[in-house]
């Protein structure tokens, strides 16, 4: 079960990191929910990889927010602008608590109802069993927004396996018929072969276009994704800056079967061309 919870806090925070993590034990143990700070990366690994990958999998952004935590350009950037965006899109739930006194009503944050309220009033400023009452209330909220997207991913996986239109998959485990062809290793000197890792390696900007990516990329439910403009605006730099950065460097982990083909018209009829790959 991918981490369904996505814990950010500012390091100078911890604090309250261990509390909220102690009083979501219970849940953990039980299976109800998942949950995934910037703690569980293993020594080793590639720590904005990783932070990435826990992102667009969360359905649930749980945000202990501080002067801190609103003060750090990377939570900004990494994690706190792309939760918003995600709120604003329907697949990710903002539950933020505010455990310090700090200027929330300068930021998006203001929108979102938090969930301890008033947040006037933050985690600091109480008594330990006021306090401990408060990361209650924060733990049942979690659970609720957890099993609420699992209900939500559920019903959109029984639409698509009901649509007359999609053709069932077989079963995880089973093995291919002959009138199927099972995945094979990909060939990475076959792929890119037209350097595109020189040509987009310094792409600027499409943030968000990146974060639309790898947030398909890591949702089970999500099919096809379709990129729609005109021609030249840079959809195949797009893309090929997204593989390049995220595949190239594991060696395609994790893909079964890569299939590449380009097909684009555009400029004067002189200039008009078309490619594949």
């Amino acid at each position: 079960m991918a981490d369904q919870v996505f814990i950010s806090y500012s390091r100078k925070d911890k604090t309250f990191l261990d509390e909220l993590r102690t009083h979501l034990k219970p849940y953990l143990r039980s299976g109800s929910v998942s949950a995934w700070s910037d703690e569980d990366i293993a020594p080793g690994a590639r720590w904005r990889h990783e932070i990435e990958k826990a992102r667009t999998r969360a359905r649930v952004a749980v945000l202990l927010v501080s002067p801190d935590f609103l003060a750090s350009d990377f939570i900004h950037e990494n994690e706190l602008g792309p939760f918003l965006q995600g709120a604003e899109a329907g697949g990710v739930t903002i539950l933020w608590v505010r455990v310090r006194a700090c200027a929330y009503t300068q930021t998006s944050l203001e929108d979102y109802q938090a969930v301890v309220s008033p947040p006037e009033r933050p985690l600091a400023r109480m008594e330990d069993a006021e306090r401990d009452d408060a990361w209650v209330a924060v733990c049942e909220e979690i659970e609720k927004a957890v099993a609420k997207a699992e209900a939500a991913a559920e019903a959109t996986e029984k639409n698509i396996q009901t649509d007359p239109r999609v053709e069932p998959s077989a079963p995880v485990g089973t093995v291919p018929s002959s009138s199927q062809s099972a995945p094979k290793s990909i060939a990475p000197s076959r792929l890119l072969e037209l350097g595109v890792t020189e040509r987009f390696h310094e792409l600027v900007g499409r943030e968000q276009e990146q974060q639309l990516l790898r947030h398909a990329w890591n949702d089970d439910t999500t099919r096809i994704l379709v990129l729609v403009a005109e021609g030249g605006v840079g959809k195949t730099s797009l893309v090929a800056d997204w593989l390049v950065e995220h595949f190239v460097p594991t060696g395609w982990a994790d893909v079964d079967a890569f299939f590449d083909w380009s097909f684009y018209s555009q400029g004067t009829r002189d200039q008009s061309s078309a490619t594949s790959g």
